[in-house]
C-alpha cells in the first residue's frame, strides 16, 4: 500500500503556529493525506492552521498534555501506520516513504524512527536512556547508525508506529503530561520483544524546544514536568528515586542562575524542585493545569 493508504500523521500543536505550517506542508509534501492534529487549547492561531491544511482537528478545552493528547489523536487512526511529529520537526519528502519501506520490510518491528537533524545540520541520536541500564557501557555511546539499526530508545520528536503492536491498550502512558513518555514508550516495547529502529535514509530536521514560544511561565512547568516524570518512570519500572548526582547537578544549576531570577533557565530549576516536591507528595501530574 502507499504512504497516503498506510499511514496517518498525528501532531499535537500547543501555540505552535509560528512553526506548524512549515510541518504540515511537509507531511503533505510527503504523501501524508490523513493528518490528525491535536490542540492543547493554544491561544494562537494553532487550530486554525490545522483546519487550513485540511487536517482533522480535535480541539481540547484545556492543555491535557502531549501524551493524553496523542493518545486522542491515535485513536482518530485507522491506517496500519501513525507518523507522530512534533510541529517543530519537518520530514524529508521520502521520509514517510523510507519508513513505509523500512517496516514492510522489518515486520515485527514496532517504532521506526528518521535520523534527526537540527537547522545547524547537527544530527540527534538518542541511545541512552534513564530507563537502560541494563545496557553494557559500550552499547550507551550515541552512534550513528550506517543503515537501519535498532536502538533500546528512540527520540519521540518523528516516530512511525505499527499500529498492530499496541491494539487495546493506550500507546502513551496517559499518567505522563509532558517528558519521557517516549522512554516509557520505547521500554514497554522492549518488554514485549520488539524493537525500535532508526532508519538513516529517512531524514527530518527537529530543531527543538521551539514547538511552542519560550517563556518564563512554560519553564517553569516544564521543569517541573521533567522532574515529576523522571520520578514517576523511574519507579514504575522499579528504578528506584532520583539519582543523587542529577540532584546535585540541578542545585549547581540553581544557583548559577540564581543572578538572573527572572530567567527562563532559573524558571526551569525552579519548577524541577517543586515537581520532585509533588511527586513526593503524591501529586498527580495530570491535575496540574498549563495555561
Amino acid at each position: 500500500m502507499s504512504v497516503a493508504d498506510s499511514i496517518t500523521a498525528v501532531v499535537v500543536s500547543y501555540n505552535s503556529a509560528s512553526v506548524l505550517p512549515a510541518c504540515l506542508a511537509a507531511l503533505r509534501g510527503a504523501g501524508l493525506a490523513h493528518i490528525v492534529v491535536v490542540d492543547n487549547a493554544s491561544a494562537d492561531q494553532s487550530a486554525q492552521i490545522a483546519q487550513e491544511f485540511g487536517a482533522e482537528l480535535l480541539q481540547n478545552t484545556h492543555n491535557i498534555g502531549f501524551g493524553p493528547a496523542s493518545n486522542a489523536g491515535f485513536e482518530c487512526v485507522h491506517t496500519p501506520f501513525a507518523f507522530l511529529v512534533n510541529p517543530d520537526c519537518t520530514v524529508a519528502l521520502d521520509c514517510a516513504q523510507l519508513l513505509l519501506d523500512a517496516a514492510n520490510t522489518y515486520t515485527e518491528t514496532a517504532i521506526f524512527t528518521p535520523l534527526l537533524r537540527n537547522d545547524a545540520g547537527h544530527i540527534f541520536v538518542r541511545g541512552v536512556s534513564i530507563l537502560c541500564p541494563f545496557l553494557a557501557a559500550s552499547q550507551r555511546r550515541k552512534v550513528i547508525p550506517n543503515d537501519t539499526a535498532s536502538y533500546p530508545v528512540v527520540s519521540g520528536a518523528a516516530m512511525l508506529i505499527r499500529m498492530a503492536v499496541f491494539e487495546g491498550q493506550p500507546i502513551f502512558d496517559s499518567n505522563i503530561f509532558l517528558y519521557h513518555e517516549d522512554d516509557d514508550l520505547c521500554r514497554r516495547v522492549w518488554q514485549m520483544g520488539r524493537d525500535c529502529v532508526i532508519v538513516p535514509a529517512a531524514t527530518a530536521v527537529h530543531e527543538g524546544n521551539t514547538s511552542s514560544p519560550i517563556t518564563t511561565h512554560l519553564h517553569y512547568w516544564k521543569g517541573w514536568h521533567m522532574a515529576w516524570s523522571e520520578l514517576y518512570v523511574r519507579r514504575k519500572h522499579g528504578l528506584g528515586g532520583m539519582k543523587i548526582r542529577r540532584i546535585i547537578r540541578m542545585i549547581g544549576k540553581y544557583l548559577q542562575t540564581a543572578l538572573t531570577p527572572h530567567s527562563p533557565d532559573h524558571a526551569y530549576t525552579k519548577g524541577y524542585f517543586a515537581g520532585l516536591r509533588a511527586y513526593i507528595n503524591g501529586m498527580n501530574a495530570k491535575d496540574v493545569r498549563i495555561s
